[in-house]
């Protein structure tokens, strides 16, 4: 069985990949390890968009990949984009080895929630096991609630849930 490694680039809340890290294997039923945290290559940075390109940095996560089985679930700070799109909260490899996520974008300001931090470490997680979803092969989904739905800002990241629904999860384990 496949472990999951999560792999912070750049400076990372250590509670947060704490709370991944405690929150993610009974999703997958796999064992979760933490790598230390790496710097974030410089030329991933694209200096007109003042962001990160997340292909880059997945290609710098793909050497983390320890054996053809393990995943590996960066973590970053950075704002993240594609050329497609002006921000992304992450990226994965489609039945690869490798995904990434930016907290950037996730993180609530203080009007929007009591418990704000709560929030910010649940839209982490979804986003995760989103992405993650992707390594083992999983496309967006259409149903309501379904981890695996598209996000295309936090309100719809709030309106899923971490869970896959049946059918993806049917998917999961095949």
């Amino acid at each position: 069985m496949e472990t999951i490694y999560i792999r912070p680039l750049g400076e990372v809340d250590d509670k947060i990949i704490n709370y991944l890290l405690d929150m993610l294997p009974p999703v997958f039923n796999r064992e979760i390890k933490r790598l230390n945290s790496i710097s974030i290559p410089s030329e991933s940075y694209d200096i007109q968009r003042r962001q990160y390109l997340s292909t880059e940095l997945l290609k710098t996560l793909l050497r983390d990949a320890i054996t053809e089985e393990s995943k590996v679930l960066g973590i970053t700070g950075a704002d993240l984009f594609i050329p497609i799109f002006t921000y992304i909260f992450g990226e994965a490899q489609l039945g690869g080895r490798v995904a990434l996520v930016s907290l950037a974008r996730l993180k609530p300001d203080d009007t929007e929630e009591p418990d704000s931090y709560a929030l910010y470490q649940l839209r982490a997680l979804k986003e995760s096991v989103h992405e993650l979803g992707h390594t083992f092969g999983l496309k967006h989904c259409s149903e309501p609630g379904c981890v695996m739905r598209f996000a295309n800002n936090v309100i719809e990241v709030d309106n899923k849930d971490y869970h896959f629904c049946p059918s993806c999860m049917d998917l999961l384990n095949k």
